[in-house]
């Protein structure tokens, strides 16, 4: 193998790396969304919807709905909580 391969495939490994990681935190940021609102200790959460409207709520599929995620795999995990 030459040296100009073993970088080629090392970019690969990287960018695939790269990807695991953008999708890991991204799921990550959804989940602590909801973290809080979960258990018996679940407290309230306050949002703000896109009308500029508060919202006070508990719920974790109310949390959901009123995000608006951008990132594929964020969608994924919101898509299938609220099909739940």
């Amino acid at each position: 193998m030459s040296l100009k391969q073993a970088n080629n495939k090392n970019a690969e490994i990287d960018e695939r790396l790269a990807a695991l990681m953008t999708n890991a935190n991204a799921i990550r940021a959804i989940a602590s969304a909801v973290e809080g609102t979960l258990g018996p200790k679940g407290l309230d959460t306050m949002l703000v919807d896109k009308f500029g409207d508060v919202v006070i709520t508990n719920d974790g599929v109310t949390i959901l709905n009123l995000m608006e995620a951008n990132h594929p795999a964020a969608r994924m995990l919101i898509n299938t909580a609220k099909a739940q």
